[in-house]
């Protein structure tokens, strides 16, 4: 693993990252896929750290891409209102995409089928705060991998 994310995920398991206060920053969330989990974690974390959140649930049905918007075009918008986009994406690549695009932050919440690094990151946590270590270990997956 990554020394860098190793010591960061050794600080947030000893509680012993820096508080931050993001007032006055703001986060979108734009997720194009059914999430509950992914985008309260981002969204309490923000609001718990003083940010504002500005929420696209179902942007797929309910925002302009409905009506034919493209992704690009979306992005532009929505880095107008906000200082990082999280954005989660039903097509592999996407988030690429708008990362080439804005000129503010953005964040891979879920990219095509099978992409999830935020809960991957997740994952090694857990792994590591229960287990203690990360190298030689079995790791069973189980449940819907495909929709979960």
């Amino acid at each position: 693993m990554c020394p860098r994310i190793s010591r960061i995920l050794n600080l947030a398991y000893l509680n012993l990252v820096p508080s931050l206060n993001l007032n006055p920053f703001s986060i979108a969330t734009l997720f194009y896929e059914p999430s509950t989990r992914t985008r309260l974690s981002f969204e309490s974390a923000m609001k718990r750290l003083g940010g504002e959140v500005l929420t696209t649930e179902h942007a797929r049905e309910f925002s302009s891409a409905a009506k034919g918007e493209t992704l690009e075009d979306s992005i532009r918008t929505m880095e107008g209102y906000s200082d990082i986009i999280v954005m989660m994406h039903f097509e592999s690549g996407a988030a690429r995409r708008a990362a080439m695009t804005a000129n503010i932050l953005v964040i891979n919440a879920g990219d095509g089928p099978g992409q999830h690094p935020s809960q991957a990151l997740l994952d090694v946590y857990t792994i590591q705060r229960e287990i203690g270590k990360l190298d030689r270990i079995k790791v069973a997956l189980v449940g819907d991998l495909a929709n979960g």
